[in-house]
């Protein structure tokens, strides 16, 4: 039943607001099933207007449905997740400590970590593996002309070993673990070096990295160590090849061969030149002294204690002196049978080089007497002019002979002991030809 107006506008407000009750009253009469839907009726607001009642699970601020998000918590009026959800939010926490320190060179010494060598080693067999789409250039796009070559011309053939920079000038007879070695003249100076290729796999692998770790560890400081002025790797990393310093005057082996056929030998002085040249590029592998003419020299910092082992005619070299000098420099080579003092503790297993150069105990122990011993048995065999040592002289009044003088053949003597407890250090030896005054 409808109700008359109230006040007769003609308005749906007021036709509501009359007719509410009565609609109300009507629907709670009709059966079951019938009626208007289970919305919340509408409710008239404040002036007339209607306002809509919210269906359940009606958020304000997400819409409909209940929110799973935690509530959010005020923090002097700012708000902040009381958990993050997952993805959002600060990154995890790093550890927070001191940093590693750096690795610094200490004088002119650098370490050698044979894990680094084996991970510069991959690397470098990574870089110079070719790339399948050279850089810079579509797989489609035809690759660059090489220059062209003149008709007859013959390049200068260049090392082996990815050394582009340097030509071939004359190969030499390559020994023991080399696999070829040549004198090269790089491109760009003119300046002449000696390309050692060595084997790199097998059973010369550990003379490999023995070498390499001594020639970066030895430097340049010395001028009575043979220097190194780079290494390359071959693209499969199964040789070697280290650029060396020059001397052209050849080995210790070499000059006495020319001595003999000339039909002459070596003058006292000359002999004490080749031994104290000897003395102090030992005296800087076993103790780190460059000056060792001082008993207070100090040695380089943090300076790691090594063992030649393979001391020789064959290992010894001269270069042409310098302006204002009288003899040759004498320069120490070939370090595949180097150890270090700390390897050595650890039980590190070596070769002596050749059985003819080495001491009596040399079955029993090794260390900086070995090179003592041997550095004698060089100045023997100059004196004596012989390619190997005569023990049986060695231990005589005399093993450099009648020339090399009372003192010269005293020294020789005491180097060589059998005893390795009475044999001087490098050390010793050099201060002791400094007073000699040759």
């Amino acid at each position: 039943m409808v109700r008359p107006f109230p006040y007769n506008n003609h308005s749906r407000s007021s036709y509501a607001s009359a007719n509410s009750r009565a609609y109300e009253d009507d629907f709670r009469a009709l059966p079951p099933g019938f009626g208007p839907s289970r919305i919340n009726p509408m409710t008239m607001g404040p002036g007339g207007s209607m306002a809509v009642g919210h269906p359940p699970g009606y958020s304000p601020r997400l819409g409909f449905g209940p929110s799973r998000i935690k509530p959010l918590t005020g923090l002097r009026g700012d708000l902040r997740f009381q958990t993050p959800p997952q993805g959002f939010g600060p990154p995890p926490p790093r550890h927070f400590g001191p940093p590693s320190p750096p690795r610094r060179l200490e004088g002119r010494r650098l370490r050698f970590d044979f894990e680094d060598f084996d991970e510069g080693l991959q690397e470098a067999e990574h870089r110079q593996r070719p790339s399948r789409f050279p850089r810079g250039r579509h797989p489609g796009e035809p690759g660059p002309r090489p220059p062209p070559q003149p008709r007859g011309s013959n390049p200068r053939p260049q090392a082996r070993g990815g050394l582009a920079d340097y030509s071939i000038v004359q190969p030499l007879e390559p020994g023991g673990m080399s696999e070829s070695i040549n004198v090269v003249s790089s491109r760009t100076t003119g300046k002449l070096y000696v390309s050692k290729r060595v084997s790199n796999s097998g059973i010369h692998r550990p003379e490999a990295r023995a070498e390499l770790a001594a020639l970066l560890r030895f430097g340049r400081a010395s001028p009575h160590l043979n220097g190194m002025r780079e290494h390359v790797f071959s693209p499969d990393g199964r040789s070697l090849t280290l650029v060396l310093e020059y001397c052209d005057r050849g080995t210790l082996s070499n000059e006495l061969d020319r001595r003999l056929q000339g039909g002459g030998g070596f003058a006292e002085v000359e002999l004490w030149h080749v031994f104290d040249g000897v003395a102090k590029g030992l005296a800087y592998m076993h103790d780190g002294v460059l000056d060792a003419t001082h008993r207070e020299a100090a040695p380089v910092r943090g300076w790691e204690r090594s063992w030649h082992l393979d001391m020789k005619l064959d290992n010894i070299f001269l270069s042409s002196p310098s302006p204002g000098a009288r003899f040759p420099r004498v320069v120490i080579g070939d370090f595949g049978c180097v150890i270090t003092a700390r390897e050595a503790e650890a039980g590190r297993q070596v070769e002596n080089g050749a059985e003819a150069w080495g001491p009596a105990e040399q079955w029993e122990r090794f260390g900086w007497e070995t090179d003592v011993w041997a550095m004698g048995a060089v100045v023997h065999c100059l004196g004596m002019g012989s390619k190997v040592p005569d023990r049986r002289r060695l231990e005589g009044m005399e093993p450099v002979g009648r020339g090399g003088g009372r003192r010269m053949n005293a020294s020789v003597r005491e180097c060589c002991g059998r005893d390795w407890r009475g044999r001087p250090t490098a050390r010793m030896v050099v201060r002791a030809i400094a007073g000699v005054g040759r």
